[in-house]
């Protein structure tokens, strides 16, 4: 039962407990997944070690989770202010020409040489090329960014609000 994904769900009491995912059923934790994952770090053990401390005989249908609107977002944070949300500009290979477009165009400058890259394309290519560094070699941080607190971390099926103004969603 806990070799497979943990999902977080709201329980019939409509607390905010993780699941273990086998095939179409969850079995439900008596805790969320941050408070058996801070024990995990904590206690130096493995995340499904201390997961199945917290099983209980509670299952519910994956499909009724959903229909139900009870999946929560993976990870939450008893203070959505100290959860942070950022990502990297090699998250997503395909990310960078267009940062890369969107940064000349505001910068007015020419297409890409060396010479003339910007910022976030030189960025970039430097994770491109140390981001993966071999062992006992230094690698290079990638670019990063911020996109919020837990405040704004959505569940799976939940929309997402977006502004008229974005360009790209």
């Amino acid at each position: 039962m806990f070799e497979h994904n943990l999902v977080q769900l709201t329980n019939a009491q409509g607390k905010t407990v993780a699941a273990s995912v086998d095939g179409n059923t969850l079995h439900l934790l008596a805790e969320p997944l941050y408070a058996i994952a801070l024990e995990a770090a904590n206690q130096g053990l493995r995340l499904f070690e201390v997961a199945k401390k917290y099983a209980t005989n509670e299952t519910l249908d994956y499909d009724q989770a959903i229909r139900e609107q009870r999946l929560c977002p993976p990870i939450t944070h008893p203070d959505p202010m100290h959860l942070v949300l950022t990502g990297t500009g090699l998250t997503h290979m395909g990310s960078a020409a267009p940062r890369n477009k969107m940064h000349q165009q505001s910068n007015k400058a020419q297409p890409v040489h060396p010479a003339t890259a910007t910022d976030t394309q030189k960025m970039f290519q430097l994770g491109v090329e140390g981001g993966k560094p071999g062992n006992s070699e230094v690698g290079v941080q990638p670019e990063w960014f911020y996109k919020g607190s837990g405040h704004i971390l959505k569940a799976p099926y939940q929309p997402i609000e977006m502004p008229e103004f974005a360009l790209d969603g």
